[in-house]
């Protein structure tokens, strides 16, 4: 193992010691244990892809809508909401290292700021 690979290792493994990453992890068990739920979800991102990706004009704003709408519903069931809230921190997590490390690395992203560099 090289040296990159050894530190990523290191890093995962201090990332899964995180309390965003153990929270996740106690959310999504809990997630699991409600049939049907995990499908919600997925179905839910899957649609949210397809609008944002296909979508355009007057069949966008109506089919937003319908999402909102799904999105709603499922923040009423209590293990989806923690479920989706532990992610979306883990994701702020994981993205905020990527951010680092792609600064640091020089690669220069359109619409970021650099601070003058």
């Amino acid at each position: 193992m090289n040296r990159i690979e050894s530190c990523t290792a290191k890093l995962i493994s201090e990332i899964k010691k995180s309390e965003e990453y153990k929270r996740y992890q106690q959310c999504e068990t809990a997630l699991l244990r409600v049939p049907g739920l995990r499908e919600k979800i997925d179905r839910m991102r899957s649609d949210t892809f397809s609008v944002y990706h296909g979508a355009s004009g007057q069949d966008l704003i109506s089919d937003s809508e319908m999402l909102e709408k799904k999105y709603e519903m499922l923040q009423r069931i209590p293990e989806a909401q923690e479920y989706l809230r532990a992610e979306t921190d883990l994701c702020v997590l994981l993205r905020e290292i990527c951010g680092q490390l792609t600064k640091e690395a020089g690669v220069r992203l359109p619409g970021k700021d650099y601070g003058g560099s």
